[in-house]
């Protein structure tokens, strides 16, 4: 809304303004902290695995509020985070790719395959080896 100013035609300089009357704007000054995308898959993650958030702050040994004001401002540490295991660690690397997607051009995931493929050959060719 535009400030309103009266304009008297013997008002002064000073008094017109005098006049002017503005209105507050509301607005809600304190920051305002968005949570990433990886904030959110690692908040998941973690709930998922322990089951809720009460049981991921026992897992982690810390307390529940400790832990959401953690994962919210993103001062969880990976050190935190090794607590929860391997099995965590890939369920987490699970969920970052369903949720990124995989980021390398379709040349290097064949190369990716080709390499894995190689190495299963490699094993079983152990395997037989070692059968015989």
């Amino acid at each position: 809304m535009a400030p309103k100013v009266s304009t008297d035609g013997g008002a002064s300089h000073r008094e017109e303004l005098a006049a002017v009357r503005t209105h507050p704007v509301k607005a809600d000054l304190r920051p305002q902290v968005r949570t990433s995308s990886l904030r959110e898959v690692a908040a998941d993650a973690i709930r998922t695995f322990s089951g809720n958030a009460r049981a991921a702050a026992i897992d982690l040994n810390v307390h529940e509020g400790h832990l959401s004001r953690q994962l919210k401002d993103g001062t969880l540490r990976l050190e935190q985070l090794e607590v929860l295991g391997p099995a965590f660690c890939a369920k987490l690397g699970q969920e970052l790719v369903e949720q990124f997607g995989p980021l390398s051009s379709p040349k290097d995931r064949a190369r990716r395959l080709i390499r894995d493929m190689e190495q299963c050959l490699s094993e079983l060719k152990q395997y037989v080896e070692d059968a015989a």
